[in-house]
């Protein structure tokens, strides 16, 4: 399937995915499929959750290196 192939809307969705903004993603997927429901829609909207639960919180895993002194723990601690 080419991008011509694709609906607007998907790929409005699919530019969301890239975006990492999966509850975006996932609420766009659920009203898209409310008025046009198909195969791919169900689809990317099953990976949109997969992902949204495996990787939501790894930005606050690892802080950035400006950050370490910030949430540093105490040398005392």
């Amino acid at each position: 399937m080419n991008n011509s192939q694709i609906s607007k809307a998907m790929q409005e969705c699919i530019s969301l995915i890239e975006q990492k903004r999966y509850l975006d993603a996932i609420h766009s997927l659920k009203l898209q499929i409310e008025h046009e429901p198909n195969a791919e829609m169900f689809a990317l909207l099953g990976l949109t959750y997969f992902h949204n639960e495996q990787y939501p919180c790894l930005l606050y895993t690892s802080p950035s290196p400006r950050d370490r002194t910030r949430y540093r723990m105490p040398s005392s601690a």
